[in-house]
């Protein structure tokens, strides 16, 4: 799911966020597939952070590592 809503962010750059300077600039015959691939994007990260997914952050990274250096602490490992 989140690969699937990258690729559709990965498109809009390539197709138009990096040729357009804004939306509005993007040709007319153009449009409906920008929108698109937009809400698909956004529609497919919604779904994932409504089944519990959130973005990682460095802060998020540490917390989870030194809760794993902690249980292996635990268990002598």
């Amino acid at each position: 799911m989140l690969h699937k809503g990258s690729g559709y962010y990965m498109l809009l750059q390539e197709r138009y966020v990096s040729r357009y300077p804004t939306p509005a600039d993007i040709p007319i015959d153009q449009r409906q597939d920008h929108i698109m691939l937009s809400q698909e994007n956004l529609r497919l990260f919604a779904q994932a952070e409504a089944l519990g997914w959130t973005e990682s952050t460095q802060l998020k990274d540490e917390n989870y590592l030194q809760t794993i250096e902690r249980e292996k602490a635990r268990r002598g490992k």
